[in-house]
């Protein structure tokens, strides 16, 4: 599903340094299948992650999951 937004990890993680993209930061499972893929190693999973706790704690606690339901059924 991440490969909507890159070719590539690092796509991906450029991407997060000029926008903020919820459906970006919400459509990762956190399942670090991306660590394998990407020659730098980034800790893409962890990144997300903070981003959806950087989300929650802007929004009074509340995550942004308009639409997103699936993906926090999935992880439960």
């Amino acid at each position: 599903m991440l490969a909507n937004f890159g070719r590539n990890p690092i796509d991906i993680v450029e991407k997060l340094e000029v926008e903020l993209n919820f459906d970006l930061v919400y459509s990762c499972l956190l399942c670090g299948s991306c660590k394998v893929a990407c020659p730098l190693n980034l800790p893409i999973p962890e990144l997300l992650n903070e981003l959806r706790i950087e989300i929650a704690n802007t929004n009074k606690g509340k995550a942004n999951s308009k639409g997103r339901l699936g993906v926090v059924a999935f992880q439960t």
